[in-house]
This record gives C-alpha cells, sequence and structure tokens, in this order.
C-alpha cells in the first residue's frame, strides 16, 4: 500500500498526483482524511439487487459507498444494507434515461464482516459498477457518518466535459477532501487535472463507465473530459477531516 496526501491506495488505483499544504507558525492545521478502498468491481448480470465481495469495516471510520446501475427499464435509488451499518443516501444523480450513480454514507462501533447489498426494489438492472471506500482521520460527530460529509453538488450533462461545483466554501482548506464520481456513457473518462483517479471501472455491456477521483488542495470544481459527446453524470462530495 502507498499513501499520498491522505489518500490510501492498493497497487490498483496508481494515482497520477500529490499535493503537500505547508502551513506558517503556529500549530499545524489538519490533515486530509486518509482514503482505503475496501472493494470495488462490476456485474453484467441482471437483477433487482446485487452485492459486493465481503469486507470489513473498521470501527468508527466513515464509509462511502458509489453504486451506478443501468436500468432498461426505469431509475430509481436504491437502497443499501450490510456490514450492521446503517447506510444512508448522501445523493443520487440521472444522466440519462438509463444511468444512475447513487452515493452512500455509514459510520459505526460496531460494523461486521459481510457483504454491502444494493437493491433497486422491483426495478430490474442490467449492469452494475460499485466502489465502498473507508476514511481514517474523517470527522465522526453526527449519525452514520453524516459530520463527515458537510455538503455535496450532482451535475448531468451530453458533451464531452462536465463540471461540478460544490455550492460552498470547503469546511476546512487544508483538510477537507473533494471526492468525485463521474459517470460516462460512452468512452474512458479523463481526470481533472486538479485531481487525482482513485479507480475507474468499465462493463462492456450497455457501455457502462464509473470514474472515482479526489482532491486535497482545496478544489470546489471538477472537470472530467471525454472523447466524444456523450451522456454524463457526476457526483461531488466533500469530506470533512477531523
Amino acid at each position: 500500500m502507498s499513501i499520498r496526501s491522505g489518500i490510501r491506495v492498493g497497487p490498483r488505483q496508481n494515482p497520477r498526483v500529490g499535493a503537500n499544504v505547508g502551513y506558517g507558525g503556529g500549530a499545524p492545521p489538519s490533515v486530509p482524511a486518509t482514503l482505503t478502498i475496501l472493494t470495488q468491481n462490476q456485474s453484467s448480470t441482471d437483477g433487482t439487487s446485487v452485492a459486493t465481495a465481503a469486507f470489513t469495516p473498521t470501527a468508527n471510520q466513515v464509509c462511502i459507498a458509489i453504486v451506478a446501475a443501468f436500468s432498461a427499464v426505469s431509475l430509481t435509488t436504491p437502497t443499501a444494507s450490510g456490514n450492521s451499518l446503517t447506510w444512508d443516501a448522501i445523493g443520487s444523480v440521472s444522466y440519462d434515461v438509463n444511468r444512475q450513480i447513487t452515493a452512500f454514507r455509514a459510520q459505526g462501533g460496531s460494523p461486521s464482516n459481510g457483504a454491502l447489498t444494493f437493491d433497486w426494489g422491483a426495478i430490474v438492472q442490467t449492469s452494475f459498477i460499485w466502489v465502498v471506500l473507508q476514511y481514517a482521520g474523517a470527522d465522526t460527530s453526527g449519525t452514520n457518518g453524516s459530520g463527515a460529509v458537510p455538503q455535496f453538488k450532482t451535475a448531468s450533462t451530453t458533451g464531452t466535459s462536465l463540471s461540478v461545483t460544490l455550492d460552498n466554501a470547503l469546511a476546512n482548506p487544508t483538510a477537507s477532501t473533494t471526492l468525485v464520481a463521474v459517470g460516462s456513457a460512452s468512452t474512458i473518462a479523463t481526470p481533472d487535472v486538479d485531481f487525482t483517479q482513485i479507480f475507474e471501472r468499465n462493463v462492456s455491456t450497455n457501455t457502462h463507465r464509473l470514474l472515482g477521483q479526489v482532491a486535497t488542495t482545496n478544489q470546489l470544481t471538477c472537470t472530467t473530459t471525454v472523447a466524444g459527446s456523450q451522456a454524463l453524470g457526476a457526483i461531488a462530495i466533500e469530506i470533512k477531516a477531523a
């Protein structure tokens, strides 16, 4: 494992950009929460629900789960359950009539090993992409990770680029992380130059892709580009450090 600017990734994630934040005297400011990817994968098997591989969250650390789904029937916001945690929806974005991204947060004192299940009720989905992240050093106030997520913003368009901008200044410019998940309907997306790519997954069925990127350098806006006009959707989430 390697750590860069509060981002912990496995060998598959290969970050491109790092950042170091200095301070001018006195006590040092808080540092960004350290990110670990607990599990990620995709599936092209039809179903009304999908389950991740088993994993064990760390007690009292904030988890963020992101799932992208394609449905030929209709779009509906899923629920998430598992690991003896309560998973609250942060937000959801639809970026054409078939594709949707939803993010969840959770935190608890006694999480258990097991799978996280995303459920769309009676609505059949034909492909899925998911990733579960964990933040050590994030704000643990509130309930189910609410203190660590002071704001989020969604955006969607059809074109060759998509920008998403958080509405408010970061809670701590030197210690808040901006996490952005971007879905694309055709080609691989290129991350914003001020962000570090942490994952990219795709399902060839339905040409369904999901890109994850983070910034620890006080970034409110993330612009992602693609080759060729297509449907794009994004959710940006501020992760506040303790």
